[in-house]
């Protein structure tokens, strides 16, 4: 005899339904300016994500790791703000001298009158160094904030290990890559408003291009220009570019002071 809550088929459909992989009715991710978790792409990478408005798919899996770290990030941020050292948090920057760059700062810390920027991460395993597009989405609020003290906070989804101890472990991210981080995107902004792709770094290979949406098109100009509206140059002249790297100097060294949180062009994400 059948359970009275045993619906048979019905628990089929109900897990059909949250393992599906298409669109879920949650909607899905528009990035249509440029996104500081891009700052470690290529600068033509950069320009790429900024300019196709990319979707991502909302499945249930992204969902369920979205909820994960939205938890984390409260959590942590309330643990900042009880010990009196949150001096900022989901500060939102959107920057036009950077084409727009739009991102949530986690958080900043005050620390005896020392600020610090704070990314937070969940993940499976703990790391032991920042994965580079985590350092290169820090480094660049750093760059643009003016705080050189920057660090990639890891959460482990396991939360804690057998003994209870909180499975999180704090990164410092090298100073160093602040301005390379921000002249990356300042040349891709440059490139955009002139309406010119940049070229690919000859410094890249295969292997740094695995999870790049734009591997197939990079190295290919008929499938770039698809993607393009027309008026769009893809392969500029050597002047051009000498002319871009120019105005991107400019550019990157207007942020050499930092832009003051309490002045900068900021939100509190409610």
């Amino acid at each position: 005899m059948m359970n009275q809550f045993d619906t048979g088929l019905d628990d089929l459909k109900i897990m059909r339904v949250l393992t599906s992989e298409g669109k879920s009715p949650w909607g899905s991710k528009r990035r249509n300016l440029f996104c500081s978790d891009a700052a470690h792409y290529t600068r033509k990478a950069v320009a790429l994500v900024a300019m196709t408005n990319i979707f991502e798919p909302r499945t249930i899996t992204l969902n369920l790791y979205h909820g994960m770290g939205n938890a984390a990030h409260d959590a942590i941020q309330n643990k900042l703000k009880d010990a009196g050292i949150l001096h900022m948090a989901e500060g939102y920057l959107k920057i036009p001298q950077l084409g727009n760059l739009g991102g949530y700062v986690d958080a900043v810390v005050n620390i005896d009158g020392r600020l610090s920027v704070i990314e937070i991460k969940t993940c499976g395993k703990l790391p032991t160094l920042p994965r580079p597009e985590h350092a290169a989405q820090g480094a660049l609020y750093g760059a643009v904030l003016g705080i050189k003290d920057v660090y990639i906070l890891y959460v482990s989804r396991s939360v804690a290990d057998w003994q209870g101890n909180p499975l999180i472990r704090l990164l410092k991210v090298d100073p160093e890559q602040q301005p390379k981080a921000l002249m990356r995107t300042a040349y891709a902004a440059k490139c955009l408003s002139a309406r010119i792709i940049p070229p690919t770094p000859s410094y890249i290979d295969n292997s740094k291009c695995r999870f790049c949406p734009f591997k197939e098109a990079c190295n290919d100009n008929e499938i770039l220009e698809s993607m393009l509206d027309p008026g769009w140059i893809v392969s500029p002249s050597a002047s051009a570019l000498k002319e871009i790297r120019q105005s991107s100097r400019e550019v990157a060294n207007t942020f050499e002071s930092g832009i003051h949180l309490l002045k900068a062009n900021h939100k509190t994400k409610k």
